[in-house]
């Protein structure tokens, strides 16, 4: 199944998702150019990333489809695809993976706090450690990309899968 990663922050600077994916990735999981005989997509930029010691992606938060007489969407037999440009003529996959599992994330903003709390599998877990494993350099990137999501929720908490393809979870 695909699973699409924007390049760009809404503020045009570089998520970076990709790399921060492929760094957490066995090398025979990532994509090649072209008919994939070409060079390893991102190859260089990964090398670097890994060399300078920045966290790797290890999960993805998708809107949870929620019919419960259904098997849930993502299960450890599903194959993912991680692709840009999903939908339009630059969609491109990057990598290739098994998913590992699947866990339920809550995120909501409390009456007079400032920070979003995540809980995953009714559990709260440390905000910051969660954005950083979600790809997040800091915690205003997360903000930023979350909160309207959150607000826009009907009763301001965003509930949604954290899909896994590496060992760690919560």
């Amino acid at each position: 199944m695909i699973i699409g990663f924007k390049t760009e922050f809404p503020n045009q600077l570089p998520t970076n998702f990709p790399v921060k994916i492929m760094a957490s990735l066995p090398r025979q999981c990532w994509a090649r150019q072209g008919d994939n005989t070409g060079p390893i997509l991102y190859e260089k930029e990964v090398i670097a990333y890994l060399t300078n010691g920045f966290a790797p992606k290890k999960h993805t938060v998708r809107k949870a489809s929620f019919d419960r007489n259904a098997l849930p969407r993502w299960n450890k037999t599903r194959k993912i695809e991680f692709a840009t440009g999903v939908r339009t003529s630059d969609y491109q996959v990057f990598a290739y993976a098994q998913c590992t599992g699947r866990q339920v994330v809550r995120m909501c903003l409390p009456k007079g706090k400032k920070m979003i709390q995540v809980y995953v599998d009714g559990r709260k877990v440390n905000t910051l450690t969660f954005a950083k494993n979600d790809g997040f350099d800091d915690y205003l990137q997360f903000h930023e990309w979350f909160m309207p999501i959150i607000i826009q929720e009907n009763d301001g908490e965003y509930v949604a899968d954290l899909i896994h393809w590496t060992n760690f979870s919560y």
